[in-house]
């Protein structure tokens, strides 16, 4: 799950849009690669929304199918590295629609704590492109550093 929490930019002065989104994925480990190398294929589903000022602009509750390849590399210290990519159409009633579409990409590098706890650093770029009948767009780019603590 996410959630803008701080906006830090935005094209229209006093405007800002937050969004929440929900991801829910499965996935299979393929084997053919040799240690310390991974390759997961992900797939599952997602639901997002935006919050804006005023309604100015925006979308609300979003959801489809998503595919999420993920390639990682354990290193000789016990950390990890990361990188993915994320396809994911956009429904449109009950047909999916190519023309609106969320592609990302991104990078996670994760360190093994002496307590045997993860403190986990990522760094996300996503594009998101709305069709509303073939002829109105919305369109958002978005950068996203996060952090993480497993217990």
């Amino acid at each position: 799950a996410f959630m803008t929490l701080l906006p830090l930019t935005s094209n229209r002065p006093g405007v800002s849009a937050r969004f929440l989104g929900v991801n829910l994925r499965v996935g299979y480990h393929l084997a053919f690669l040799p240690e310390p190398w991974q390759l997961t294929l992900l797939a599952g589903g997602y639901y997002t929304t935006t919050f804006v000022t005023n309604g100015a602009l925006g979308f609300k509750n979003m959801y489809g199918p998503q595919f999420f390849p993920v390639l990682g590399r354990t290193l000789a210290s016990g950390d990890s590295i990361a990188g993915y990519f994320k396809y994911s159409p956009i429904l449109d009633g009950t047909s999916l629609s190519f023309a609106s579409q969320e592609i990302a990409m991104g990078g996670a590098w994760n360190q093994r704590l002496s307590s045997g706890r993860t403190l986990s650093v990522l760094l996300d770029y996503a594009k998101l492109k709305l069709a509303f009948n073939n002829v109105y767009f919305i369109q958002s780019e978005s950068w996203t550093l996060g952090a993480g603590y497993s217990y």
